[in-house]
């Protein structure tokens, strides 16, 4: 499969992504209070939800890691390499692959041996040891600000390829 299409770049406070400074042109913006906890919990969960339908679309061809195949993309999950808790790789594409919710939700070493295997073949050898290493660097969690950026760059890859949004 061919990845020049996605940008592999991990989004970080300090990205150097542009001068953003209103998005809510592309985007609904948050129903919550403006520079609140709850804002930042809900841009959060629609980073995580954005991210999720990108993968699961682009690599629309089953679990990854048990082979167990599905008519539609919206049975499978985005299953993470390095855990969401770990701030550095959550929203980096090369840490995600589809996986049913068997294989998703286990937790095993053997699952996510696979999971690190198909990263290795899906984006060059050595992916997974780069995502264990990241995954594991001092990072902050990320600004409201930072959350933005991330939904407007998934929102436009989805538009970009023609997936849906919802």
């Amino acid at each position: 499969m061919d990845h020049s299409s996605i940008s592999t770049t991990m989004i970080t406070a300090h990205s150097g992504v542009g001068d953003l400074v209103d998005i809510s042109e592309y985007l609904p913006v948050s129903p919550k209070v403006k520079g609140t906890r709850k804002e930042r919990q809900w841009l959060i969960d629609e980073d995580d939800r954005l991210m999720s339908l990108f993968i699961r679309q682009y690599y629309d061809l089953g679990c990854v890691t048990c082979g167990a195949g599905w008519a539609n993309w919206r049975y499978q999950e985005n299953g993470h390499f390095q855990v969401r808790t770990l701030w550095p790789t959550r929203y980096n594409i090369k840490n995600c692959g589809p996986q049913c919710r068997i294989c998703n939700g286990s937790g095993s070493k053997e699952i996510d041996r696979l999971l690190g295997e198909w990263l290795d073949q899906t984006w060059g050898e050595g992916t997974a040891e780069e995502m264990r290493i990241l995954a594991h660097q001092q990072t902050p969690h990320f600004s409201i600000d930072d959350l933005q950026i991330i939904r407007l760059h998934f929102y436009k890859a989805l538009q970009h390829h023609n997936f849906e949004t919802r």
